[in-house]
């Protein structure tokens, strides 16, 4: 099934923003997902106005996700293996464990990691370094700012030869980085890898504005000495909830402007955000920062109403962005980019 999604932004000041959708469910974060409040702006800096134009365009249900265990999706990654292959894990508790599913959400097999915990896997980031392709394993919720530190573990992406992962199917952790919060604990859900910069970049899920962080991508991490995760900026430009968004869903209408997932595409030069409501993307010019690139509006990228919405990823070509929900059943959605809006640089 595809959909046809557009957006136009009326005049002046005022933003207006038409949104068509058939067939889909509105956003809801689990009630065990809802905090107690937010924390305040961190800049005294003027927010910029909300996004303006839509950048992505048509919409394809590719399928479902068909295995049962996957009942909590909260990471999503395209392989840098293969064009036809994606990752995910599910969330908190979990066993250890990668899924491979295809790009219809047919079971591809799972791969247990060796040497990793999931205390709460909330994000997953696919990446090339050294002409070797990883696998990054954001083990970084914290739904009630607690944990004393958080861990990000890196692996060598399984190669899949033939259809499908056999039963013992295994992976070691290449490397692994604990990490605090300049500032304290905070709640994650999105995490990507800027390879350029030699970087891992965190975004909080519940602050307003949200907050970018980074930590060395190569770092390694003595027992109680963690990486401190340093503080790039607020995320301007994500438009916080309003009176219909409360109307259509007085008990979790407020929670639509939280960040679930993170990516940068493969060239560096764009993040994308995604939240329970839409994705937005942020784009910096050449010799820019993401401080720089965050702090400015970003483009809009209209994603299908789901039931929780907490794992998206760009493909691997950063043609696309690849989501999907944390419910079952689980809808596996495709959003490709507008002809008009190619990446800037060939990939």
């Amino acid at each position: 099934m595809a959909l046809t999604r557009s957006s136009w932004l009326a005049a002046a000041a005022l933003a207006v923003l038409v949104v068509v959708a058939t067939g889909v469910l509105m956003h809801a974060p689990a009630p065990s997902e809802a905090p107690a409040g937010v924390s305040a702006p961190t800049s005294d800096a003027e927010p910029p106005v909300p996004p303006v134009r839509a950048v992505f365009g048509v919409t394809e249900n590719t399928g479902r996700l068909e295995r049962d265990d996957l009942d909590e999706v909260s990471g999503l990654a395209a392989s840098r293996r293969r064009s036809d292959l994606l990752w995910v894990h599910n969330d908190s508790g979990a066993r250890p464990r990668l899924y491979a599913i295809g790009a219809d959400g047919r079971d591809r097999g799972a791969v247990d990691v060796s040497g990793a915990s999931n205390v709460d896997w909330e994000d997953l980031a696919s990446f090339e370094l050294d002409g070797v392709p990883y696998l990054l394993i954001a083990d970084v919720g914290d739904n009630g700012a607690r944990r004393r530190s958080v861990t990000l573990y890196v692996i060598e992406e399984p190669e899949l030869i033939g259809d499908r992962f056999g039963r013992r199917a295994r992976a070691r952790v290449a490397w692994s980085i604990d990490v605090v919060y300049d500032g304290g604990p905070l709640d994650c859900e999105g995490v990507a890898v800027d390879v350029p910069g030699g970087r891992i970049l965190l975004v909080s899920k519940r602050t307003v504005p949200l907050r970018l962080y980074e930590v060395p991508l190569r770092a390694t991490t003595a027992p109680d000495q963690p990486v401190v995760a340093s503080l790039v900026g607020d995320v301007f430009g994500i438009p916080q909830p309003v009176a219909s968004d409360l109307a259509e869903d007085p008990q979790f209408g407020r929670f639509r402007s939280q960040a679930t997932a993170l990516d940068v595409s493969s060239d560096a030069r764009e993040l994308i955000v995604v939240t329970y409501g839409d994705a937005y993307r942020f784009s910096r010019a050449e010799g820019e920062g993401w401080r720089e690139a965050v702090a400015r509006a970003p483009d809009l990228v209209m994603l299908p109403r789901m039931v929780q919405t907490e794992a998206g990823a760009y493909s691997a070509d950063a043609r696309s962005l690849w989501v999907t929900t944390e419910r079952r059943p689980a809808p596996l959605y495709r959003v490709d980019r507008l002809p008009e809006d190619p990446p800037d640089v060939p990939l």
